[in-house]
Formats: C-alpha cells, structure tokens, sequence
C-alpha cells in the first residue's frame, strides 16, 4: 500500500497549483522588461542559444545541472501516439562515457577524422562530425546483425537550417556488403542496400527523413520522404537534443524523429535479398558546421511477446532517465503504456516497481536514486493511465542486483532498468 505516496501525490499538485499562480502573478508584474538571462533563471530556457556550445576538454570538465531535456509532462504527453518499444535483449550501448576526449572508440572503424567532444548544454560526451564524406562502422553492431533489430541514438546539429549547405545529412545503411571494413570511402557499395537518412542539406541529399532502397532490380526500387520540423524548417534552432527511433521487422522498417513517425514502408528489404551488415555514414558541405551523435542503442528480439510478465517480472529496458536524474526520457512512454495494458488485463494482480542503477556512484546515493526512478513510474502509471494505487508498490536496490557484472557501456546500460515483478 502506498498511502504515504498517495498523500504526497496530492500535496504536490496543490503545490504546483500555487507555484502556476505566483509565476503568473510574476509574468503580470514583469510583463516583457526582464531580460533573457534572469527569465530563464526563473522559468526554464525554453528557447534556444545561439551561441556557440562550449567544448571542454575532459580536465575542464565541471558538473553541472542535469538538462532539462523533456523534463516536464505537457512534452511527456507529446509522446502519447508514439508506439516504439525498444528489442528486449540489448545488445550494444554507447554514450562515450568511457571514451577520452579527443579520441575515437577504439573498436569503431572510419575512414575520416573525427572525435569525441563535450557538448556543454548537456553536459554529455558526443561524437563530433564534420565536413567531407566519411563511413563509420560500429564493430559490435556490424558484426552481430540481427535480421530484425531496433536501433536508437541521439543526435543534435550546430548549424541554423536556413543556412545554406549543398550536402548535411547522417545515414544508417543496410547492405549485402560481407566485410564491413572494406570499401570505407563508398559507403554504399554493394548489390543492393537500404539507407535511412537525417537530412538537413539544400541539395544534394534533401532535408526531411529519407528512406531509399537499392534492389538488384531497378523496378523494385523505392523511395520516400518526409519533412520534419528539425530537419526542414528554417526556424528550426541548433542545439537541441533529438531523438531517432528505428526498427526493422521483417521487410518493414519504421523511422522515428521524437515522437512522430516519419518513415514507416512495409517493402523497405526485399524479402530475397539478405543484408549483411549496418554501417553509418555522413556528408557534410560546410566546414565549420557539424551533426553530433550520442547514446546510440542498439537491440534485438523484436518480437510481441504475449504477455511482458515472463516468470512473473518484466525487465523494461525501455524505460530510460536523464543521467543521474529520475527525470524519465519521453520515449519511455511506449513501454510505460505497455505495463499499464498489461496490467489492466490482471487488475487481481499486484505489482512491485524496482528501480536498479548501474554500479557508478556510492552505494547509498544508488538505492536513493532507484527507488525515485520506481517511483517516476508508479506515478505516471496512476496518473496517466489511472492504474489504481493500491496494487502498485516500489523499491530501489541501487547496484545489488545486477544482470551482468561486466564494466563496459553496454552492460551498464543493462542493469539500468526498472523492473516490473508480479507479486
């Protein structure tokens, strides 16, 4: 029972209550004369810096407060329609947390310079990608292709969009190419190949979200396109962290940009032509302008299971927080709807939220952390999907249940996770 947590529940809505009427009180006294600096002080930068971000080597690095990237619910509930779960065995994570600044990973292949960075703004490590033509293959990716995968990443540009630019675009490439590594100055050799693309050029290459497909047959070749505000409007801002959101099932790949499907084309593969690796690949015109990649995860085992509660727990990787923070991600939405679905169609059950961290970060401050993270969850369940409380419990155990004791991205990406246990 959570009666505690229900009481709390309530005491912070009148609290918000009376916070929405003292910042309006504030908006009618201030009106327009206070500046930029001190308005986003008060109420949150909702507007975009135009300003160079700063790049810190790692000895400069200094902590600062976690972004307030789709900290709040109105951009929560954006995420309403967005139906992408990520595949439930997880098997590569990057976020260059082990990557010094100025390098490259070492298992990552190129034929172009390019290197890690801090983006300030976010206070998280990205890698940085300029001008020319270059391909990049994740090793723990190309080689481990599974027939149907979700891939997901970060990415944000520097570049205002109505700054003119022949070519600006990163590429996620399928193709029946064996050896990853080879041909590293033609990202698109092969037979035959499907690319997804973030295009952001005024020519060659387009603006919006781009699917082709290149088949050994020219009449099976296909195409498709789709605007999106970040990618073709020119009011769109620089710096600005967005998230894309892939799958491929079968012949259909699905694309998403935040929370809008953008690509969604049943034939994206030809079901007899067998794709045999994935590869990155960039081209950007201007030389002082860049796209930065981060928090690239990549899984498999797509498949709906029919029912998420196998040995009465579900282990719901897709449900992620800011770093440090129990401020959930937005593209958790999907998999948190999907618990409730469940959860709806056994309302006799009852249902324990555990929260587990990775092993970074005293012990103390781990179990504090997990259990605010369960407790995320069990909000969002009761308040957005009208869960009744008195099923839902919480607990945090930090770092003391583990799924692997390996110290690389990847496994610390999979003891990050909430777990849902039916008791």
């Amino acid at each position: 029972m959570l009666t505690a947590f229900n009481g709390q529940a309530q005491f912070f809505k009148k609290l918000k209550k009376k916070i929405d009427q003292k910042v309006q009180q504030t908006e009618n006294k201030i009106e327009n004369k206070i500046d930029k600096g001190v308005d986003d002080l008060l109420f949150g930068n909702d507007s975009v810096n135009d300003a160079t971000p700063i790049v810190k080597e790692e000895s400069e690095m200094v902590e600062s407060k976690d972004s307030m990237y789709y900290d709040n619910q109105s951009t929560f509930k954006t995420y309403s329609k967005f139906d992408f779960t990520p595949g439930e065995n997880l098997l590569y994570f990057e976020d260059f947390s082990n990557v010094l600044i100025g390098d490259f990973p070492t298992s990552w292949h190129t034929n172009a310079g390019t290197e890690v960075v801090k983006l300030e703004e976010f206070n998280e490590k990205w890698l940085k990608i300029g001008a020319g033509s270059r391909t990049i293959v994740i090793s723990e990716i190309a080689n481990n292709l599974q027939s149907d995968f979700t891939l997901e990443f970060d990415f944000v540009y520097d570049f205002k969009m109505d700054e003119y630019a022949f070519k600006r675009h990163f590429d996620v490439i399928l193709s029946d190419l064996e050896d990853p590594y080879s041909y590293l100055s033609k990202p698109y050799k092969g037979n035959f190949y499907t690319y997804l693309r973030i295009g952001a050029g005024s020519g060659g290459g387009g603006k919006g979200a781009i699917l082709y497909k290149k088949t050994t047959s020219r009449s099976t070749d296909a195409s498709t396109k789709q605007p999106h505000a970040v990618l073709s409007n020119k009011t769109a801002q620089p710096y600005q962290k967005h998230h894309v959101s892939i799958v491929k099932k079968d012949s259909r790949i699905k694309m998403y940009i935040n929370s809008e499907k953008v690509i969604d084309m049943t034939q994206a593969v030809q079901p007899d032509e067998l794709y045999q690796t994935i590869r990155f690949a960039s081209n950007v015109s201007p030389a002082n302008q860049h796209f930065y990649i981060s928090n690239i995860k990549y899984a498999g085992q797509v498949e709906i299971p029919t029912s998420l509660f196998h040995n009465d727990s579900y282990q719901a990787h897709g449900i992620t927080f800011q770093s440090g923070s129990a401020s959930l991600n937005p593209e958790s939405y999907a998999t948190i709807k999907a618990i409730a679905r469940e959860i709806e169609k056994n309302p006799e059950n009852s249902y324990q939220i555990i929260g587990h961290t990775d092993s970074d970060g005293e012990y103390d401050d781990n179990i504090t952390l997990s259990r605010k993270r369960a407790e995320s969850v069990y909000n969002v369940l009761i308040n957005d999907f009208n869960i009744t409380p008195d099923i839902l419990s919480i607990d945090g155990v930090g770092d003391a249940q583990p799924l692997t004791n390996e110290t690389t991205a990847t496994a610390k990406a999979i003891n990050r996770r909430v777990e849902i246990r039916k008791i």
